[in-house]
């Protein structure tokens, strides 16, 4: 079933060991873990608000292709961890709330 209305909602105990690829209307990460790659394209017409509280263990695209006005806020109350390069892609006229805790390392010579 695939319609404006459908969404997705990981919570917390979502567990994904292998590359996770997404594409629907809309998508709640409320805590989900991801050891592997993750791209998540979303484009309904509606807001989407997520807990936060998410762990990235690799690569990540996250992308906004709707063409109506919105908010998707991906960590509304507990910041989102990422491991690895993080990319973010949106259309123009729509708001996008990121609170994230970044891994940044340091190589001194």
């Amino acid at each position: 079933m695939n319609n404006a209305s459908s969404k997705l909602i990981l919570n917390s105990g979502v567990y994904f060991e292998r590359p996770f690829s997404f594409l629907w209307p809309n998508i709640q990460l409320n805590g989900a873990s991801f050891d592997s790659s993750v791209t998540i394209t979303r484009y309904g017409t509606t807001g989407d608000v997520s807990s936060g509280g998410n762990t990235f263990g690799w690569n990540t695209i996250i992308k906004d292709s709707s063409s109506t006005a919105h908010n998707f806020i991906l960590a509304n109350s507990t910041g989102d961890k990422f491991d690895g390069n993080v990319t973010f892609y949106k259309k123009r006229h729509r708001s996008e709330y990121l609170s994230c805790i970044l891994r940044i390392d340091i190589l001194l010579r």
